[in-house]
């Protein structure tokens, strides 16, 4: 039966497969890793919102079908992803400290 579904449904069940993988190194990374490493909880948090917006553009590209969009939409994407990825790094780099008055609340 899983022969045939991986046959008939192609690269939806690779990319699915994909996703459930990252989810597994996303747990892997905030449940393991701090009990027998010596990384910094900053770092791991870094690691695992990298996963997580990895996830973001694997969904919207092949599950919303941006993979098909012409390149000016898929640079856009791309760009946007980036600029998301670096924000959300700085504000949590930034941590209790930073956090309000980045966001205006001081």
């Amino acid at each position: 039966m899983m022969r045939c579904l991986l046959v008939s449904r192609g690269r939806e069940v690779h990319v699915w497969l994909a996703l459930i993988s990252i989810t597994g190194a996303s747990w892997l990374l905030g449940v393991m890793v701090p009990s027998v490493s010596r990384v910094s909880a900053t770092s791991i948090g870094i690691a695992i919102l990298s996963l997580a917006l990895l996830k973001v553009r694997v969904i919207i590209r092949w599950f919303m079908e941006i993979d098909r969009a012409p390149l000016a939409l898929r640079l856009l994407f791309d760009a946007w992803i980036a600029i998301l990825f670096f924000v959300l790094i700085y504000m949590y780099s930034m941590g209790n400290y930073g956090m309000p008055m980045f966001l205006g609340l001081s």
